[in-house]
């Protein structure tokens, strides 16, 4: 899947560069409605929540330096980068972290009735996440869940995954991986 810098949504938001990384100068309500707004244009996109571990990973790894620039944009899913981000002046508004994201994107994929795939976790997590999920938001519909291994896949095993979730054709594809 390839994703162009062109799906970016800066005019949408302004942004706090901290330690290296452009975050988005947005609310969580905000955050939904940029994810909102992705899925309406109905191309690859991607969002990543960044939390200190993550910048300073950014810091030694050049290639996550191009993730994050083909990233639609970058929420602050750590304390450190928002206080950080208080001594410029472009302070963030607050954290937004991923856990508490997927709550808010599955309750309005309910009311949009967006496709919901789940992938990442031990065995069986993601299943269970995916129940816990639909009783808590009547309507959601999840319409797979992923859970590969602890390791690196094989090409073909990662071409496989991929063609697992493009036949399921969800609108939001929730990924919790480290």
């Amino acid at each position: 899947m390839s994703c162009s810098p062109s799906i970016a949504l800066e005019e949408d938001y302004s942004r706090a560069t901290v330690f290296g990384i452009p975050l988005a100068r947005v609310t969580s309500d905000q955050a939904v409605s940029l994810v909102d707004r992705l899925i309406e244009r109905r191309r690859p996109g991607f969002f990543i929540t960044a939390n200190l571990h993550y910048a300073m990973l950014t810091g030694r790894h050049r290639q996550l330096a191009a993730v994050n620039d083909r990233a639609a944009f970058i929420l602050a899913d750590g304390m450190p980068l928002v206080w950080y981000s208080r001594l410029g002046r472009r302070p963030l508004p607050e954290r937004v972290t991923g856990a508490d994201l997927i709550y808010r994107l599955c309750r309005r994929a309910a009311e949009k009735r967006h496709r919901v795939f789940l992938l990442g976790g031990a065995e069986g997590v993601a299943r269970q996440a995916a129940e816990n999920l639909c009783r808590r938001y009547p309507g959601l519909k999840i319409v797979g869940t992923e859970a590969p291994p602890f390791r690196q896949l094989t090409p073909e095993e990662h071409q496989q995954m991929i063609a697992r979730i493009r036949r399921a054709r969800p609108d939001l594809l929730l990924v919790a991986l480290g």
